[in-house]
């Protein structure tokens, strides 16, 4: 699954990282195995070399500044996320998750992107300002296409997932849906899309009210449904 088209965040493009598929990318998967033992047979940080040769191999004209997700990678993310081998439905989880976390455009994001987005933004602009984008100027935009995609990747990697299922998540979104369209209610807005009344009387009797937390509460019902989607 080779992945090479980025998302725009505030003005600068981000590249995405790219899976290596074992059929596709045997070759570069020899050649990290090689740089991998290397390292180990000469006692060096193991981690670093391997971050090195993403690198390195991101930096090639066809590659696009893409770092590429190792088979390593993607053992660690399905254990981080619980997948069993021995299920029959594994390659199929597997795949939905990896498409879902680095080949979906609005899912392959997370919140240093909009930071780091930013500076590549401003350097891009003072480039432009002087007229000339320097040689410091390109190496540090390489640098924040780098540790977007590596952070990217150890988030799925390291960090114990939120499954869409928690009890506690849809309790935490259903409060905060609550409280989101109670003030946009009472703002006369969610008319159109939910044909309620949205002019209650707040000031009469208990039964505007009572009115008002039925409607509420049944578009609450359906806000409920969206939760992990």
């Amino acid at each position: 699954m080779n992945k090479k088209v980025g998302r725009e965040e505030t003005g600068a493009l981000l590249p995405l990282p790219t899976i290596l598929d074992p059929d596709k990318h045997k070759e570069v998967i020899d050649q990290y195995e090689k740089a991998k033992q290397d390292a180990i047979n000469e006692g060096r940080d193991v981690d670093e070399a391997i971050k090195d040769w993403k690198r390195k191999w991101a930096e090639n004209d066809k590659h696009g500044y893409s770092i590429p997700i190792t088979p390593d990678d993607i053992k660690e993310i399905a254990e981080n996320y619980g997948l069993n081998k021995n299920d029959k439905n594994y390659t199929k989880k597997l795949n939905k998750l990896l498409k879902q976390a680095f080949n979906d455009k609005h899912g392959s994001y997370i919140y240093e992107s909009a930071k780091l987005g930013t500076e590549i933004t401003d350097i891009f602009r003072k480039a432009s300002e002087k007229e000339e984008l320097t040689e410091d100027d390109k190496k540090n935009i390489r640098e924040k296409y780098y540790q977007n995609q590596e952070n990217l990747i150890d988030l799925f990697k390291k960090v114990p997932p939120i499954k869409a299922n928690s009890k506690e998540l849809n309790k935490a979104v259903e409060e905060s849906n609550k409280d989101v369209f109670e003030n946009q209610y009472e703002k006369g807005r969610y008319n159109t899309e939910f044909h309620i009344n949205t002019s209650p009387n707040l000031n009469n009797s208990i039964g505007e009210d009572f009115k008002r937390t039925r409607e509420i509460e049944d578009v609450l019902k359906k806000l409920k449904g969206r939760v992990g989607n």
